[in-house]
C-alpha cells in the first residue's frame, strides 16, 4: 500500500517524531511534540497526528501513555 503524500508541515511533524522517538519508537508526549514544533494548541498537534495516522505514517493507541508509533 502506497502512503499518501504529506504537506510540508506534516513532513516537519513526522520528522520531529522520528528525531524524538526512543528505542521503542514511542514519542514521549503530545505536549512535548507541540513544544518542539512551536504549536501552542494541543488540538493542533492532535490534528496533525490524526492526519499522519490516516495517511499511514503512524499508529496511535489512546490506551497507552506513549501510544504514538511510527509505521
Amino acid at each position: 500500500m502506497a502512503l499518501e503524500q504529506l504537506t510540508e508541515r506534516q513532513g516537519e511533524v513526522l520528522e520531529k517524531l522520528r528525531e524524538s522517538t526512543d528505542s521503542n519508537r514511542c514519542f514521549t508526549t503530545i505536549r512535548q511534540l507541540g513544544d518542539a514544533l512551536g504549536i501552542n494548541s494541543l488540538n493542533g498537534v492532535v490534528h496533525h497526528l490524526k492526519v499522519l495516522e490516516r495517511k499511514g505514517y503512524i499508529t496511535t493507541d489512546s490506551n497507552v501513555h506513549n501510544g504514538i508509533r511510527l509505521t
